[in-house]
């Protein structure tokens, strides 16, 4: 497969992913479920709101206190996915520019720890992870 199709269908894919993200987050925050007066706010309104948690920008057209628990775990989980695709897309820029990485670069978190034990590496990834969850 030609470098240039795959980006293209890597840009489609990562499109349709928002895309579809911000469709069923917008119809979800139309929900009575969703709302403390159990009347929903305009459809523009939530789409807005969903884009906005989706780009991690926190930004919305309407008084966040009308949502009730439930609409806040929504917007959560958007925001959560739309972190997602940002750093997928970072990461599948980062790693179609570069084409290939260096033997330099690929052993530099072992040369920085001053371990060559993968085993070592792979628990330190994890003990990150459990931190960052933590703090989420």
């Amino acid at each position: 497969m030609d470098f240039k199709i795959k980006i293209k269908y890597v840009s489609l894919r990562l499109f349709l992913y928002f895309f579809l993200l911000a469709s069923a987050g917008a119809v979800l925050l139309q929900l009575p479920c969703c709302y403390n007066s159990g009347k929903a706010v305009p459809f523009i309104d939530s789409l807005f709101t969903t884009i906005s948690a989706i780009c991690v920008t926190g930004l919305s057209s309407v008084d966040m206190s009308i949502y009730t628990k439930t609409g806040f775990v929504f917007l959560m989980l958007l925001i959560e996915s739309g972190g997602l695709g940002l750093v997928s897309f970072f990461t599948v820029f980062l790693v179609f520019s570069a084409k290939k990485i260096s033997g330099k670069t690929h052993f530099l978190p072992k040369k920085i720890l001053g371990k060559q034990d993968n085993h070592y590496l792979c628990t330190q990834k994890l003990k990150l992870s459990r931190i960052t969850d933590t703090f989420k």
